[in-house]
């Protein structure tokens, strides 16, 4: 099994720099090639499965989920912007960005209730993402 150890703050550092296009502060740490195939969707039109839900298109880029607006219950709110990229980890941590209107966000939880296909019905993410995502004015 592989993963990422970080904290919620480097997960944030993390999403702003691919936020600002690859830079953190006045350093290029990222190509703009590797920001544009993480952050664009590389299987157009292919729908998905994630436990009993259906995603009508998958939109996965090389790092994100990226630019649908449907909310997916445990998953995903249904506040952000179409463009949105999303990403979600093992043990109830996810993270979206929301460029058009300005909003990084990072989310960690620890899952203590799944039902039989896996689903973390204990995880909020979706409520979450859609406050914070609210209490912004554009």
């Amino acid at each position: 099994m592989c993963g990422v150890h970080a904290s919620p703050l480097d997960n944030l550092r993390f999403l702003e720099m691919v936020r600002y296009r690859g830079m953190a502060g006045d350093t290029r740490v990222l190509s703009p090639a590797a920001i544009r195939v993480m952050t664009s969707n590389q299987i157009p039109g292919v729908s998905a499965a994630i436990g009993s839900y259906t995603l009508r298109e998958a939109s996965w880029g090389y790092a994100f989920n990226v630019g649908t607006a449907d909310a997916l219950p445990h998953f995903r709110g249904g506040t952000a912007s179409r463009g949105s990229l999303r990403h979600g980890g093992s043990g109830g941590i996810a993270s979206w960005i929301d460029p058009d209107l300005g909003i990084t966000g990072v989310y960690f939880e620890l899952i203590t209730e799944q039902d039989e296909a896996g689903i973390p019905t204990s995880w909020a993410v979706d409520r979450f993402e859609d406050i914070v995502t609210s209490a912004v004015v554009a």
